[in-house]
C-alpha cells in the first residue's frame, strides 16, 4: 500500500469515528499466511508506531457524553494495532529468544522504527506503575539487544533517537527508584548502573548523567526510616557507577562528582546517627579506589565521612540522641582511636601545599605525582566546603564548652558584684556628713544597673549552656536586688535581668499563639523572705514592660501573660492605701491590654479606668513621700475613659463630662516638669491630639479653648519652636472643626494671642515659617487666597499678603508630590488630600462643578485608604419602598454594626508602659482620619447632586449618615440628612435635640439657617389650590425664621459695623405690613408696603392687573448648593394656570409711603460705597492693610454670611412673587444683590439701584460669587420679564419694573456663562435664552440686535436650545472622554487623573465644552460650534410647559389657553438653522380611546408587579394623557390569558390590535396638532442633493424676479424636501419670507405684522403673488418627486427633552420611514464623534464622520434566564449557521460579558429587560470603546427620570462606554413580534453587509466625501491637525483601505445604507407594528456596515442571508 494510504488512514484517526473497518482491510496481511517478520517490519511498523502515538489523544477527546458513543469503534481499532505489534515482536523474538530481530546492513528505515518501538516501551513502562520485575527486565534486555540497530542508523538520526531512548529510560529508572522497596535491590542498582554505562557509551548523552543522578538521589533521600538503609545503598551504588565511568583527565566529572557526594551527606545527616555511621562507611570504602589515582578526591570523601560520624557515639548508659553535649565531649577525647584518625585527616589537610601557580591554585602530593599536570584551580572550594561539612559539629561542641567555662565564671563574678552592691548599699545609707566615704546616689544607681547588665548576660549564656539552673539562678540574683532595693528604695527596677527572664521564657515556647501560661517572676520569688511588696511590684512592672517589648499587641500567650502580672499586682502587691498611686497606675495600664485585646473587652476596660478614677480620685494631688505624683494619672484616666466611652456609647454624655473634668485637672496642676511625675509631659501630647479631634468631629468647641492652653503650655515646658508646633497643628487641620467653613477658628485664636503674643496672629508670620513646607504653605494660601481674588479685589496690583497667585497647578503639582513621596498613607497623603479637598471647595465657589468633582473624588480616594487602615465595620446595604408620583422607588440605606478601630491602633496613644512621644512628632488620630473622610463623603455627594449624578449621589449620602449615626456624629448627621430630602425634617429635630453637640454659634445657626431655607423652599414648592395662602404664609414664616437668625448677634464677629443688621428688617408678617425680628420685636418698614394709586384710583382693578401679572412661579431657580430635590423624586407635576386668584392686602398711598428707590448722591468712583456698612471690596482692602490672621478669618465668615443671606432673600423673594406681591419680591432681590455688594441695604447712606444693577452684571475672574449671581440674574430677569407689560401701566413701583429687553437678555447671557457648570441652572438660563431670542424675532417689541454678524437669530435660538438639553450627561460624557485619552503613565505608583501630570489630558486634545469662560467669547464660540456640527441633521425637540408656557403667553399677550408650547431647532452644517416655536393643544382621549382600560371579557394572569411610569409626571401627561394609559394597559394586556381556549385568544388579539390601533392614531393626531405643516422640519436631507440643490437655486430666482420675494433659502429647502403634501396653502408660503430663520405660531393663526412681512404694499398684489409662489413651488416639488431616489433621505439625529424623550417621534408618520437616531445631548454628539477622531489617525478624521460595524463580528447573549424558549429555538440554530459567538441558555460571568463587548462589533440580547442584571451600568461604563449593542428585551431602552437629576438608563452607559448604536425598545413588549422584528433587521443588516464592496478592495474614493473633505480642510476647525495619542481601533470605526498603502479613509457613502435605516422595514413584520414595532429606537449616531478583512474566512460555505 502507498504512503497516501498511510496519510489517509491517519488522517482517518484525528476526523473520523467509523475507522475500525478501514484498519482491519489495512492490517489483514497479519491474519494471512504470515510472510516474514522483517518485511511485515518494514511494511507496517511506520504506520503501526504513528497510530499507536495519535490514538490515545483522540480517545482522551471523546470523554463528553455526546462523543461517547463513537469511542467504542476508536477503541476497536487501537487494540487491532495493538494486536499487530504484539505479533510482529513474537514473531521477532522467536530465533534465539530474542526480542528483536538480528540486524543487517541497508535497513536504516527499519533501524529507525524498531528504535522508535523501543523508546516508545520504555516510556510505557515508566508512566505504568509496575507491581513486577518482568517489564524491567524486559528493559535491560532491550537496551542490550537495540545498541546493535543504532550502527546503522546515519548520525543524525543517531543523535535524535538516542536522546529519545535515553530520556525514556531515565524516565524508566525514577519510576523503579521510587517503587525500589518493592523490587529486588540488584535490579534497582542494576538498572541504575546500566543507565549510567549508557549515557557514557555514546558521548551524546555525557551531559546529561549529573543531571539524572541528581534526580534519582533527590527521590533517594526524600525515604524514611526503614527505607533510608535501601535508600543509603542504592545512592552509593550510583556513585560508585560514576566513579568507575568518569575519566580521571576530566576536571568537570570530578567536580560534579563531588557536588553529588556533598548532596547526599547534607541530605543524610538529618535522618539519624545510625543511618549516617552507615553512609559514612560506604564513603570511606568509596575513598579508598582514590587513595593513589586521585589522591584529592579520596581526601575530600573522607572529610565528608568523618564529617558523618565524628559526633557519633553507641551509648550503653543513654540513647544517642539523649546523649548531653558534655558527655559527647567526653567520650571524643576518650576514643583514642577515633581521635588519632580524626588527627591524621586533619594533619593531612594541613601538610597539603596549596600555592598559586601561573595564578591557579595547584594540589602537590607528596607521594604521588600521577595527577600534577590535572587542572586543580578549583580543588580549594571542594575542600573548603568539605572541612566545613566536618568543622561545624566540632565547632558547636567546642563553643558549649566554652560557654560553661564562662557561665561559670560570670557566676563568680555575679556573686561577688552582688555582695559589693550590698556593702556599698549598707555604706550609703549610714554614712555621715563627716565619713570619709563619699558615695552619691547616681553612683550608686549606675553601680546597680551594671550589676543588672552582668546579671543578665550571665543569664543568657546560662541558658545557652543548661536550663536546669536558669530558674535558681534568677532567684538568687533577684533576692540580691531585694536586699539592695530594701536599702536604697530609690532604686529603679532591675529591667536587664527581667527582660533577660522572659527572653528565656519566650524561647521555650515555640508556638506563641497558643495560650499557655508562662512562669512568673512572682511565683518564683514567692517563698523569698526578703520580699516586700513594694519592691515586688517594681519587679513585675518591669515584666510587664518586657511583654510589652517582646509580644505584639496581637498575640494572645502576651495578652494573657500581661493581664495575669495585672492582677498579681493588684490582688496580691498593692493593696494598702499607701500604694494606691501604683494600684491606679497598673488599673489604666490593665485597662490598656483589656482594650488591646478587642472591642468585645470594652466594658472591662472601662470599669478599669472607672475603678482607676476612684482609687486616685481619694489621693490627694502633689507629691507623696512614698511614690511618685499623682498629678497626671488622675486626668490620663478620664481622658481614656472619655475615649472608651465614645466606642462603646457613642451619643453618652459622660464623653464630654470627662474630657471636661481631664483638662480642669490639668490646668490646675501648677507646673507640668518631669520632676513631679515619672511620666514624660510629652507622652501626654497624642491624648491631648486625641480629645481636640473626637470634640471637632463631634463638633463640641466649649473646650477647645482649654485644650490649646494646655497644648502651649508643654511645647513651650519642653522649650520646642512655636513655629514647630503651629506647623504640625495646621498640617493635621486641628485649628478649626468639622464641617466649618473656615480653617482655624476664633478659640485658636485666642488661645494663641494669650499665649505666644499678637505677633503669632499675624498672616506674614504664618506665612513665613509655613515658607519652608511648600504643601503646609500653599494650603494655607489656597484657604485665604480667594479673599482677594480679582472680583473682591480694587486692584490687580494689590495682592495683599500673597505675593503670586495660587493656580490648580501648583497645588496639584504639591500634591502629587506628597504621593509620590510616601505610600497611600499616613502624614503626607493626609495633606494631599487636603489639598484636594481645599481645592474642590473653591471650585465649587466658582461654579466649576465638573473639575471640582475630579480633585473631591482624588481627595475622597485617599481618605478612604487612610479610613480603611484605622477602621473596620460591618455594613449592610438596605432598601426603603415608597410611592412617588406613582412610582414604587426603593431608597438604599447603610446599617453599620461592629464600626471599630483596629486592635494594634486602639492603644497606639495611651501613656502607659514603654510608650514615649517625640513632642516633634507630627500625629494623625483616628478622629481626624474619620473626620476628614466624613466630610470628602459630604463634598463628593453634593457635587454628584449637583451636576445631576442623582444615584452616585443617594448612595454616597446614604452611606455618610449611617457612619455618622453609628457615632452619633450629629453635626455630620445634620449635614447629611439635610443633603436628603426625605431626611431634612429628621434634620431640624436632630439640631434641636442635641444642641450642645453644636456648641460653634456660627455653625450651628449656618445649620439652622440652612434647613429652614430648605424647608421653606419644599413648603413653597408643595403648594396647591386649596390651601395655597396657609403654605405661602409657612414658607414665609420659614424664611424669616431663617433670616432672624442671619440677622442675629452672633454674627457680629464677621466684619460688619456695630449694630449693623441685615436686609432691613428681617421678617415679614402675616399680616403683610410688618417686620417680626429676631426677637419678635415689630416695626414698621416701607419696604413691606406694595405701591398703590391715588385715593381716588379705582383700587380692584389695580390690585387685579397686578396680580394677574405675578401668578404662581415654580421656574424661580433655588441655590443649587442647598439641595431641594436631594432623592430620586419625580419632577413634579406643574399646573397649568389660566387665572391667578387674587391675594388681598393693605395697599396704601405711594406717596405716604417711604421712597424705596435709592439714593445716589453718595456714589463714588467704581463700585465702592464708604460708609458705615462697608461693601465687600473695603472689607477686603481692610483686611489685606490689617495683615491680622483674625481679619482673614473673619472676611472668610463674612463671605460665607453673606451667601447665606443673599440664598434666603432670593428664595423669600420667589416666596413673596408666588403670592402675588411683586414690589416685596423686587425689594427682596434687590437686598440679596445688596447683601452680596455690601453688608446693609437699608442703612441710611445706600448705594443706588443702578450701582447695584452694575454690580451684579459685572464679570470678573476667580468669582466667588458666581453661582449666587447667576441665581439672582435669573430670578431678576425672570420676575420682571413676568411683569413687562405692566410697566405700560401705572403700577410701577421700582427700577426692576422697567428693565430694557435688551438688559434682561445681556444678564441671562451673564448668567448663562457664570452657570455653565451647574446643570440646573445652565439648563433653565439656556430655555429662557432661547425662548426671548424666539420672541425678538416675532415682535419688534422684543426685537433686539443679535451679537455677532455672521450669526442670526435662528443660530442664537438653536444654540441655545441645544445648550438647555442633556447638560448633566454632556459633562459625563466629557469627563469619560478626558478619561478615556489621557497617555500612558510611566509611573510605578499609584496614579490618578488628579494625582499624575503625566496622566492628564494633554493640551493638544481638545475636548468639547458647553459654552466658553467670557462672554466675550461667546460669539467665537457659537461660531466654531456651528462650523464643526457633524454631517447629520440634528433635531432638538423640547417642550415648554409650566410656568415657562404661562411666561410666553403673557409676553405675546395670547388669549386663547394653550397648554404647552413644542420648540423645534434643526441644526445641519453649513446651512442656516431653523426654528420654530409652536403651540400645543391637548391630543385627547376619544371615545373609544378612553374606555381602552375597561374590563373585557379577556383575562390575564397577574403579573408579579403593576406598571411602573419611567417618568414619573411630565407635563407631557397633562398634553397626551391618552400615551400614559396606552402604556399602561399595553402592559397590563401582555400577559397569556389565564384560560388557552380559542374564544380568550381571540379577545386577547382583538384588544392588543386595538391598543395598536390607538397608538397609530396618537401618533397621528400628535403630528397634526404639535408640528402641522412644520412636520418637514423633521425630515433628513434628500441623498442626492445636487438635483435639490440646482432647483432650489433656479426657484429662488423665479420666486425674486416672479414674485418679488426675498425668501429664506434654508427653509426652502427644508421645505422642498417635505415633499408636495405639506403646500396646503398661501400661509406656508408667508413663511418662506422669515428672514432669521424663526417663526412663532400664535395658536393657529400667523402673526402677520411680524412673522410674515411681504415686501410688497398692496394686499391684493400680495395675495396674487402668494398664489403664484405657492404654484411655483409645487412644480418643484413635483419636479423632484419625479426624480429617482428623492425618497432617500440622509440620517437624522434627535435630541430629545427629558420631558419628551418617552414619546415615539420616530413613528410619527412624517419619520415612519426616516432613518433616526437619539442622542441625549447635541454635546454627547460632539463627544462620542471627538472619541473616534482620538482614536484614529488625523488625516482621516474629517472624511468619514461615523463609525462603522460588522454586523457577522457578533456576540449573542440568547435567553439566559431560560424561560424565553420559543426565542432560543428561533435564534440559536441562526445564529451558530452565522458563526456567531456566544452564549444560549446561560448566565455568563461578567467578565465575559465585558471581553465580548471589547472585542466585537456587534453585542445581540434576546432576554429580559435590557440584561442590567448580567452586567451592571456600572461595569458598562468602565469600558473605554464598546461595540454597538441590540438589545430586545422589555423597556430595555427606556430612560428613567428621576427630578433633575441624570435620567438613568442602560443605552446611556453604553454609548458613555463608546458604544456607536444601541437598538432597545422604549416599553414593553412581548417575545413573538419583538422576534419577529429582530430577526428581520439582523437579516436586512447582513444583506447589506453581503452587498456592500469590501473595504479591502481596490475601488476608487467616494467623489462626495473628496470634495467635503476639502471644504473642511479649508476650515479653521480648532482641534482637528492635532496628533492623535493612541492608535486607531481594529473595531468600531471607519475601514481603510490599504491596497495602495495610501491609508485612504474608507467613506461612509461607499457602504451604503445604515444600521437606523432598516428599522423602518423590521418594524412592518410585526403583526403590531405600532405597540411592538414602534417600541424600538435606536441611540447613537449613524453607523454604517461594512465587512472586516478576516471575517469572511469565518463564513461557513453553505450559510446565506
Amino acid at each position: 500500500m502507498s504512503s497516501d494510504d498511510h496519510h489517509r488512514l491517519l488522517s482517518l484517526i484525528e476526523s473520523s469515528d467509523d475507522i475500525f473497518t478501514s484498519f482491519s482491510d489495512y492490517l489483514r496481511p497479519f491474519t494471512s499466511p504470515q510472510p516474514s517478520s522483517r518485511s511485515l517490519g518494514k511494511q507496517f511498523l511506520p504506520f503501526l508506531n504513528k497510530s499507536i502515538s495519535l490514538f490515545p489523544k483522540r480517545l482522551s477527546a471523546t470523554a463528553n457524553p455526546q462523543a461517547r458513543e463513537s469511542a467504542g469503534d476508536l477503541f476497536r481499532a487501537y487494540e487491532l494495532c495493538l494486536d499487530c505489534l504484539e505479533s510482529f515482536s513474537a514473531q521477532g523474538g522467536e530465533v534465539g529468544s530474542k526480542l528483536l530481530p538480528e540486524v543487517k546492513e541497508g535497513e536504516a528505515e527499519l533501524a529507525m522504527v524498531l528504535v522508535e518501538a523501543v523508546a516508545a516501551i520504555f516510556k510505557g513502562v515508566a508512566m505504568c506503575k509496575q507491581v513486577d520485575d518482568e517489564p524491567y527486565r524486559t528493559v535491560l534486555l532491550l537496551l542490550e539487544e537495540v545498541r546493535a540497530w543504532f550502527r546503522v542508523l546515519d548520525a543524525k538520526a543517531y543523535e535524535k533517537l538516542h536522546r529519545v531512548l535515553v530520556t525514556n529510560l531515565g524516565k524508566c529508572a525514577l519510576s523503579l527508584v521510587r517503587e525500589a522497596e518493592r523490587f529486588d535491590g540488584i535490579l534497582v542498582r542494576s538498572f541504575c548502573d546500566a543507565i549510567v554505562k549508557e549515557h557514557y557509551k555514546f558521548a551524546l548523552s555525557k551531559d546529561r548523567i549529573f543531571k539524572f543522578v541528581r534526580e534519582v538521589l533527590s527521590v533517594l533521600c526524600g525515604f524514611k526510616d526503614r527505607r533510608m538503609s535501601m535508600a543509603i545503598d542504592i545512592s552509593v551504588s550510583v556513585l560508585r557507577s560514576l566513579t568507575s565511568q568518569f575519566e580521571v583527565e576530566s576536571n568537570d566529572d570530578i567536580e560534579d562528582f563531588v557536588e553529588l557526594v556533598a548532596y547526599c551527606a547534607h541530605k543524610f545527616r538529618s535522618a539519624g546517627d545510625m543511618y549516617c555511621i552507615q553512609l559514612s562507611k560506604k564513603l570511606n570504602e568509596l575513598a579508598a579506589n582514590f587513595s593513589e589515582a586521585l589522591p584529592q578526591l579520596n581526601l575530600i570523601l573522607r572529610l565528608y565521612s568523618s564529617g558523618l560520624s565524628i559526633m557519633v557515639y553507641e551509648s550503653r548508659e543513654s540513647k544517642v540522641k539523649d546523649a548531653t553535649d558534655d558527655w559527647k565531649i567526653q567520650a571524643l577525647l576518650d576514643d583514642e582511636t577515633r581521635w588519632q584518625n580524626l588527627a591524621s585527616l586533619l594533619g593531612m589537610v594541613d601538610h597539603t601545599d596549596l600555592s598559586l601557580v601561573d595564578g591557579h591554585k595547584s594540589y602537590i602530593s607528596k607521594t604521588d605525582d600521577s595527577c600534577s599536570g590535572i587542572n586543580m584551580k578549583n580543588w580549594w572550594l571542594q575542600y573548603v566546603d568539605a572541612l566545613k561539612f566536618l568543622c561545624l559539629p566540632l565547632a558547636t561542641f567546642i563553643t558549649s564548652v566554652k560557654r560553661k567555662i564562662a557561665c561559670e565564671a560570670l557566676k563568680l563574678c555575679s556573686k561577688a558584684s552582688w555582695r559589693c552592691v550590698e556593702v556599698d548599699c549598707q555604706i550609703f545609707v549610714n554614712q555621715s556628713s563627716s565619713s570619709d566615704i563619699d558615695l552619691s546616689e547616681d553612683a550608686m544607681m549606675d553601680f546597680v544597673g551594671e550589676t543588672c547588665n552582668r546579671s543578665a548576660f550571665y543569664l543568657d549564656l546560662l541558658q545557652q549552656c543548661s536550663r536546669c539552673k536558669i530558674r535558681q539562678t534568677i532567684m538568687h540574683i533577684l533576692e540580691n536586688w531585694l536586699s539592695a532595693e530594701h536599702l536604697m528604695r530609690k532604686l529603679p527596677g532591675p529591667a536587664a535581668i527581667v527582660n533577660q527572664w522572659v527572653k528565656i521564657e519566650r524561647g521555650s515556647h515555640t508556638n506563641l499563639d497558643v495560650v499557655d501560661s508562662f512562669t512568673t517572676l512572682y511565683s518564683l520569688l514567692s517563698s523569698s523572705k526578703r520580699k516586700s511588696n513594694r519592691a515586688i511590684g517594681k519587679i513585675l512592672q518591669q515584666e510587664l514592660l518586657a511583654y510589652d517589648d517582646l509580644f505584639s499587641v496581637s498575640s494572645k500567650l502576651g495578652q494573657q501573660m500581661r493581664i495575669e502580672i495585672a492582677d498579681i499586682l493588684l490582688k496580691d502587691v498593692y493593696v494598702t492605701e499607701d500604694m494606691h498611686i501604683e494600684r491606679g497606675r497598673i488599673l489604666i495600664w490593665k485597662a490598656r491590654m483589656t482594650r488591646a485585646s478587642g472591642i468585645e473587652h470594652l466594658a472591662g476596660c472601662i470599669r478599669s479606668l472607672s475603678e482607676a478614677i476612684s482609687i486616685l480620685s481619694e489621693v490627694p494631688h502633689g507629691p507623696n513621700k512614698e511614690g511618685p505624683s499623682s498629678s497626671h494619672q488622675l486626668p490620663i484616666a478620664y481622658c481614656l475613659r472619655a475615649l472608651c466611652t465614645q466606642e462603646a456609647e457613642p451619643n453618652s454624655k459622660k464623653v464630654f463630662q470627662d474630657i471636661s473634668t481631664s483638662l480642669n485637672l490639668w490646668l490646675r496642676i501648677p507646673s507640668l516638669d518631669d520632676s513631679e511625675d515619672s511620666l514624660p509631659t510629652e507622652n501626654i501630647v497624642p491624648l491631648l491630639y486625641n480629645m481636640i479631634d473626637l470634640m471637632s468631629v463631634k463638633g463640641c468647641t466649649e473646650l477647645h479653648h482649654h485644650i490649646y492652653q494646655l497644648i502651649f503650655r508643654l511645647f513651650k515646658r519642653k522649650h520646642a519652636k512655636l513655629e514647630v508646633c503651629l506647623g504640625m497643628m495646621w498640617e493635621s487641620r486641628r485649628l478649626s472643626h468639622a464641617l466649618c467653613p473656615s480653617p482655624i477658628s476664633d478659640a485658636f485664636i485666642l488661645s494663641l494671642a494669650d499665649n505666644c503674643g499678637d505677633k503669632s496672629t499675624c498672616i506674614d508670620f504664618w506665612i513665613d515659617f509655613l515658607k519652608d513646607s511648600k504643601a503646609r504653605l500653599i494650603g494655607f494660601q489656597q484657604n485665604f487666597h480667594d479673599l482677594q481674588n480679582d472680583f473682591l479685589r480694587s486692584s490687580k496690583k494689590d495682592k495683599g499678603p500673597f505675593h503670586s497667585d495660587i493656580t490648580i497647578d501648583d497645588i496639584t503639582d504639591a500634591a502629587s508630590e506628597l504621593i509620590s513621596s510616601a505610600s497611600l498613607s499616613g502624614q503626607s497623603s493626609f495633606t494631599a488630600a487636603y489639598l484636594y479637598y481645599d481645592l474642590s471647595e473653591r471650585l465649587i465657589s466658582f461654579g466649576k462643578l465638573s473639575e471640582a468633582l475630579s480633585y473631591a473624588k482624588e481627595a475622597y480616594r485617599i481618605r478612604t485608604l487612610l479610613f480603611q487602615e484605622k477602621f473596620k465595620y460591618t455594613a449592610e446595604k438596605q432598601f426603603e419602598k415608597y410611592n412617588d408620583a406613582g412610582k414604587i422607588s426603593e431608597i438604599r440605606s447603610y446599617s453599620i454594626t461592629d464600626f471599630q478601630v483596629y486592635r494594634s491602633l486602639a492603644t497606639d496613644f495611651w501613656p502607659c508602659g514603654n510608650f514615649s512621644w517625640d513632642i516633634n512628632h507630627c500625629y494623625l488620630s483616628r478622629w481626624n482620619v474619620l473626620q476628614c473622610y466624613l466630610e470628602s463623603t459630604l463634598q463628593v455627594g453634593i457635587v454628584n447632586e449637583l451636576i445631576g449624578n442623582g444615584l452616585e449621589a443617594e448612595s454616597l449620602l446614604s452611606w455618610g449618615k449611617a457612619i455618622s449615626c453609628s457615632q452619633s456624629l450629629f453635626p455630620f448627621v445634620v449635614a447629611f440628612s439635610s443633603a436628603l430630602e426625605k431626611e431634612i425634617q429628621n434634620a431640624k429635630e436632630i439640631l434641636v435635640t442635641n444642641q450642645r453637640e453644636f456648641s460653634c454659634v456660627k455653625c450651628k445657626l449656618k445649620s439652622e439657617v440652612t434647613l429652614d431655607k430648605q424647608l421653606g423652599d419644599i413648603s413653597r414648592k408643595q403648594m396647591d389650590r386649596i390651601s395655597q395662602a396657609d403654605e405661602f404664609l409657612h414658607a414665609e414664616s420659614l424664611f424669616s425664621a431663617a433670616l432672624g437668625k442671619i440677622c442675629c448677634s452672633a454674627w457680629k464677629s464677621c466684619i460688619r459695623s456695630d449694630g449693623e443688621d441685615i436686609a432691613g428688617g428681617t421678617a415679614i408678617d402675616k399680616n403683610g405690613g410688618e417686620v417680626i425680628g429676631y426677637k419678635s420685636r415689630k416695626t414698621k418698614l416701607s419696604v413691606n408696603k406694595e405701591p398703590t394709586e391715588s385715593k381716588g384710583s379705582r383700587r380692584g382693578r389695580r390690585a387685579k392687573a397686578s396680580q394677574t401679572c405675578v401668578s404662581k412661579d415654580h421656574d424661580l431657580i433655588s441655590e443649587p448648593t442647598s439641595r431641594l430635590t436631594r432623592s430620586m423624586r419625580q419632577s413634579r407635576k406643574e399646573q397649568c394656570q389660566n387665572c391667578v386668584p387674587e391675594v388681598v392686602s393693605n395697599v396704601s398711598d405711594c406717596s405716604g409711603g417711604e421712597r424705596v428707590l435709592l439714593d445716589t448722591e453718595n456714589t463714588v468712583h467704581g463700585f465702592c460705597i464708604c460708609y458705615k456698612g462697608k461693601c465687600t471690596q473695603c472689607l477686603s482692602i481692610d483686611v489685606m492693610e490689617s495683615g491680622s490672621l483674625n481679619s482673614w478669618v473673619s472676611l472668610k465668615w463674612e463671605l460665607c454670611h453673606r451667601r447665606l443671606a443673599s440664598s434666603i432673600l432670593v428664595n423669600l423673594g420667589k416666596c413673596l412673587a408666588d403670592s402675588g406681591r411683586v414690589h416685596l419680591a423686587h425689594e427682596a432681590l434687590l437686598h440679596s444683590i445688596s447683601v452680596l455688594f455690601k453688608s446693609n441695604r437699608s442703612s441710611h447712606k445706600q448705594p443706588s439701584v443702578s450701582e447695584l444693577f452694575v454690580f451684579i452684571g459685572k464679570e470678573a475672574k476667580g468669582d466667588v460669587f458666581a453661582i449666587d449671581r447667576a441665581i439672582i440674574l435669573y430670578n431678576l430677569c425672570w420676575l420682571s420679564l413676568r411683569n413687562y407689560h405692566c410697566r405700560e401701566s401705572r403700577s410701577i413701583c421700582c427700577d426692576l419694573s422697567h428693565i430694557p429687553f435688551t438688559k434682561l437678555v445681556s444678564w441671562l447671557t451673564l448668567a448663562f456663562i457664570l452657570s455653565k457648570e451647574v446643570p440646573i441652572v445652565f439648563q433653565k438660563v439656556s430655555k429662557l435664552l432661547a425662548s426671548l431670542y424666539m420672541l425678538s424675532s416675532s415682535s419688534d417689541e422684543f426685537s433686539f440686535e443679535c451679537d455677532g454678524k455672521e450669526l442670526s437669530t435662528s443660530h442664537w435660538v438653536s444654540y441655545f436650545h441645544q445648550a438647555s438639553l442633556g447638560t448633566h450627561i454632556s459633562y459625563q460624557f466629557i469627563s469619560n472622554l478626558s478619561r478615556g485619552h489621557k497617555p500612558q503613565c510611566l509611573s510605578d505608583k499609584v496614579c490618578t487623573e488628579a494625582t499624575c501630570s503625566s496622566c492628564r489630558v494633554p493640551e493638544e486634545v481638545d475636548l468639547p465644552r458647553l459654552a466658553p469662560e467670557r462672554t466675550q467669547d461667546l460669539v467665537q464660540f457659537a461660531i466654531e460650534f456651528f462650523n464643526n456640527l457633524p454631517g447629520s441633521t440634528i433635531i432638538c425637540i423640547s417642550l415648554l410647559g409650566g410656568a415657562l408656557n404661562q411666561l410666553l403667553q403673557e409676553l405675546m399677550q395670547i388669549r386663547s389657553p394653550v397648554c404647552a408650547w413644542v420648540l423645534v431647532s434643526r441644526l445641519t452644517l453649513k446651512c442656516q438653522p431653523v426654528a420654530t416655536l409652536l403651540p400645543v393643544d391637548s391630543v385627547l382621549e376619544d371615545d373609544d380611546n378612553a374606555n381602552i382600560s375597561s374590563t373585557e371579557a379577556t383575562q390575564v394572569k397577574n403579573l408579579e408587579r403593576r406598571w411602573l411610569c419611567p417618568w414619573g409626571s411630565t407635563v407631557v401627561d397633562d398634553v397626551v394623557p391618552a400615551f400614559k394609559s396606552i402604556l399602561e394597559e399595553s402592559h397590563t394586556s401582555s400577559g397569556s390569558p389565564v384560560e388557552d381556549t380559542r374564544e380568550h385568544r381571540n379577545s386577547w388579539w382583538k384588544k392588543r390590535k386595538k391598543l395598536d390601533h390607538h397608538l397609530k392614531k396618537f401618533l397621528r393626531n400628535l403630528e397634526a396638532s404639535w408640528l402641522g405643516p412644520w412636520r418637514c422640519l423633521l425630515l433628513g436631507d434628500l441623498s442626492n442633493f445636487k438635483l435639490p440643490d440646482s432647483v432650489q437655486k433656479k426657484l429662488v430666482r423665479d420666486l425674486k424676479s416672479k414674485c418679488k420675494m426675498e425668501v429664506n433659502e434654508m427653509l426652502l429647502k427644508v421645505l422642498l424636501g417635505g415633499g408636495i403634501e405639506n403646500f396646503e396653502g398661501e400661509a406656508c408660503v408667508a413663511q418662506l419670507s422669515l428672514r432669521n430663520g424663526c417663526y412663532v405660531g400664535r395658536g393657529g393663526y400667523l402673526y402677520e405684522e411680524d412673522s410674515c412681512r411681504t415686501p410688497t404694499a398692496a394686499a391684493n398684489t400680495s395675495e396674487s403673488r402668494h398664489g403664484l409662489a405657492l404654484q411655483l413651488i409645487r412644480e418643484a416639488a413635483t419636479k423632484l418627486e419625479q426624480h429617482d431616489g428623492c425618497d432617500n433621505r440622509e440620517p437624522i439625529i434627535l435630541v430629545l427633552d427629558p420631558e419628551v424623550q418617552m414619546l415615539p417621534w420616530e413613528n410619527i408618520p412624517i419619520l415612519r420611514k426616516q432613518e433616526v437616531y437619539r442622542m441625549p445631548s447635541v454635546g454627547s454628539i460632539f463627544a462620542v464623534l471627538k472619541k473616534r477622531s482620538l482614536q484614529g489617525e488625523p488625516a482621516r478624521s474629517r472624511a468619514a464622520s461615523f463609525p462603522l460595524i460588522d454586523p457577522l463580528d457578533s456576540f449573542y447573549l440568547l435567553n439566559p434566564g431560560g424561560d424565553l424558549s420559543e426565542t432560543q429555538v428561533e435564534f440559536e440554530s441562526w445564529f451558530r449557521n452565522q458563526n456567531f459567538e456566544g452564549k444560549a441558555g446561560s448566565v455568563p460571568s461578567a467578565e465575559e460579558l465585558t471581553e465580548a463587548l471589547k472585542s466585537h462589533d456587534l453585542f445581540l440580547y434576546f432576554g429580559h429587560g435590557s440584561g442590567s442584571q448580567y452586567l451592571s451600568s456600572r461595569e458598562i461604563e468602565k469600558l473605554e470603546n464598546c461595540c454597538a449593542t441590540f438589545l430586545m428585551g422589555c423597556s430595555s431602552g427606556s430612560l428613567w427620570l428621576k427630578g433633575c437629576y441624570i435620567p438613568q438608563g442602560i443605552p446611556l452607559s453604553y454609548l458613555l462606554a463608546g458604544s456607536p448604536a444601541i437598538v432597545a425598545n422604549l416599553w414593553d413588549v412581548t417575545d413573538r413580534d419583538i422576534d419577529r422584528f429582530g430577526k428581520a433587521l439582523l437579516e436586512a443588516w447582513l444583506r447589506e453587509r453581503s452587498d456592500s464592496p469590501s473595504p479591502f478592495s481596490s475601488e476608487g474614493g467616494c467623489s462626495q466625501c473628496e470634495s467635503l473633505t476639502n471644504e473642511l480642510a479649508a476650515m479653521n476647525l480648532k482641534g482637528n491637525t492635532t496628533k492623535r495619542t493612541r492608535k486607531p481601533s481594529s473595531r468600531n470605526k471607519p475601514a481603510q483601505s490599504n491596497a495602495d498603502g495610501s491609508g485612504k479613509m474608507e467613506c461612509n457613502h461607499n457602504h451604503g445604507r445604515k444600521i437606523g435605516s432598516f428599522i423602518a422595514a423590521a418594524r412592518e413584520v410585526c403583526t403590531l407594528p405600532y405597540l411592538i414595532g414602534a417600541a424600538p429606537v435606536c441611540y447613537g449616531v449613524p453607523t454604517g456596515i461594512t465587512r472586516k478583512k478576516g471575517i469572511e474566512a469565518l463564513l461557513p460555505s453553505s450559510s446565506s442571508c
